[in-house]
């Protein structure tokens, strides 16, 4: 057994889930449960890039 999370035991504010930042702006949580979407207390940020939405396609095509 792992027992309590370290940060959790000591009563410190943080996330046990991932914050995902879209090029676009928009964050979001991982962890249904989350309620503060502040980088400060999440130990793990994925900045993901816009996607291109041009399609192979559509780059022949130009």
């Amino acid at each position: 057994m792992r027992g309590e999370c370290p940060d959790c035991a000591v009563g410190l504010a943080h996330c046990h889930g991932t914050l995902l930042v879209a090029g676009t702006g928009v964050v979001e949580c991982s962890d249904p449960e989350c309620e503060d979407l502040d980088e400060a207390v999440h130990p793990l940020v994925l900045r993901l890039a816009a996607a291109d939405r041009a399609t192979a396609r559509d780059r022949r095509a130009s």
